[in-house]
């Protein structure tokens, strides 16, 4: 096969470059294996509070996913914990 053949679905790589036909990829097959692996959590806030939070986490050099995964990780592994008027506390 020369360098200008074509299969459908194959990743053909250079022969004078050590290389050779790779495997075809399931694309569907592995989008499916990474929805399975994760799930989404949902959250719905009033639009100031989004502006609000938003800002500041790119004040703070990072991103709202970071902020609530380290949040939703303190309180299923860690220390932080929802009282009885629903405010965060951190015991221990």
């Amino acid at each position: 096969m020369g360098l200008t053949a074509i299969r459908q679905n194959d990743i053909i790589v250079p022969s004078r470059k050590g290389g050779a036909i790779m495997a075809n990829r399931d694309y569907k097959k592995e989008y499916q294996q990474s929805k399975d692996k994760a799930k989404l959590i949902g959250l719905k806030v009033d639009a100031d509070f989004f502006d609000a939070f938003t800002a500041k986490a790119e004040l703070n050099g990072t991103n709202k996913n970071a902020i609530l995964k380290a949040c939703a990780e303190a309180y299923t592994y860690g220390n932080l914990i929802i009282d009885e008027n629903g405010k965060p506390q951190i015991v221990g």
